[in-house]
């Protein structure tokens, strides 16, 4: 693999990944779907370029012990759109290719925020997602420890209007609470949702706000996704950055081939394998991919030299005596047939 390396060009093999990405920007997303957005599309690069080093100072240099992912420049923003932070920017820079015709975008907490809410409602995009209650000012929600004393399915609403723009923020207890900011869905018509209950050890019927049930509707996929690829995951440690890359590539490839091989069986009617089979399955059938049996030396046999040496490797059968083994006379005398070395 290390030859492999050494002769190949990374970057050269990943720049296609990165002119794919910039093709996507000129398309206009369909008016006829929704939009999610999750913590993990922070980690997808804008554009790989070539490597270019310098001479620094020593005294420049600064020990930081912080993520990766925090060492990634946030997208410079184009003219006319606000500086709404880093996280914030992502959003902004991914939703530029949606035209405003009444969208829908779904986001995790890690990107929620007011201004973020209204500058997208301002574009005609309606935006939902779960929010950090310290990113909402004033809010006057009841703190999480009287949550707790709530019975489950409790859930309150407080609405207010940012630069003209309509926002709802609706938390809701389950297991624990659970905040979401909206700026086109509120508590609106509630729903029977079934959870298991500890005590009586049933499923127990509990009120489900609508704004919850539209964001499990369409942030599903993404959460899937990432809870697949969180039970088998190659897990090679590496330094290279390029080889993570390509192992989180090869992981997504794996759980899509899994969710179509789910989808085709359950057409068909047949019986799915586990994820785990499934990968070691493949895992198997690419190992013998390709694989040549060794040739055996001497000139090729045919069906005759087949026949012959499996006629040849048949071990011998000695002949069975017979069972009476005495001979009668007339006289009503019998004989009994003793081998030779017997009767000396």
């Amino acid at each position: 693999m290390d030859e492999f390396l050494n002769t190949v060009d990374i970057l050269d093999a990943l720049l296609p990944l990165s002119d794919c990405s910039e093709d996507l920007d000129d398309v206009d997303a369909d008016p006829d779907f929704e939009v999610s957005s999750d913590e993990d599309d922070r980690r997808t690069p804008r554009k790989i370029q070539q490597p270019v080093y310098a001479k620094l100072d020593p005294s420049q240099v600064t020990d930081s012990s912080s993520d990766e992912d925090e060492n990634i420049p946030p997208p410079s923003p184009q003219p006319g759109e606000p500086d709404l932070g880093s996280c914030a920017k992502v959003v902004v820079r991914l939703s530029r290719c949606i035209s405003p015709q009444n969208h829908q975008l779904y986001m995790d907490n890690f990107y929620t925020t007011v201004p973020l809410v209204v500058h997208l409602a301002k574009r005609n995009v309606h935006a939902l997602g779960t929010v950090r209650r310290d990113r909402v000012p004033g809010n006057n929600l009841p703190s999480p420890s009287e949550f707790q004393a709530k019975e489950r399915g409790f859930s309150t609403e407080k609405c207010a209007k940012v630069e003209e723009v309509e926002l709802s923020l609706v938390a809701w207890q389950d297991n624990k609470c659970v905040t979401l900011l909206s700026s086109f869905v509120g508590i609106g018509k509630q729903d029977k949702v079934g959870r298991y209950c500890k005590k009586t050890r049933s499923i127990k019927e509990i009120n489900c706000p609508q704004v919850v049930n539209t964001y499990n509707q369409h942030m599903g996929g993404v959460d899937k996704i990432n809870s697949i690829l969180g039970r088998y995951k190659i897990r090679m440690k590496t330094r290279k950055w390029y080889m993570r890359l390509f192992y989180h590539l090869l992981d997504v490839t794996m759980c899509n081939s899994w969710l179509l091989y789910q989808r085709v069986c359950k057409e068909k009617g047949k019986v799915t394998l586990p994820l785990a089979e499934f990968r070691e399955s493949v895992a198997l059938t690419m190992c013998k991919l390709g694989a040549k049996q060794p040739l055996k030396r001497g000139r090729p046999s045919t069906e005759l030299d087949v026949a012959l040496q499996s006629k040849a490797k048949k071990p011998h059968v000695s002949a069975i005596p017979p069972k009476d083994m005495t001979r009668h006379h007339a006289t009503g005398s019998a004989d009994i047939d003793c081998p030779s070395s017997l009767s000396q």
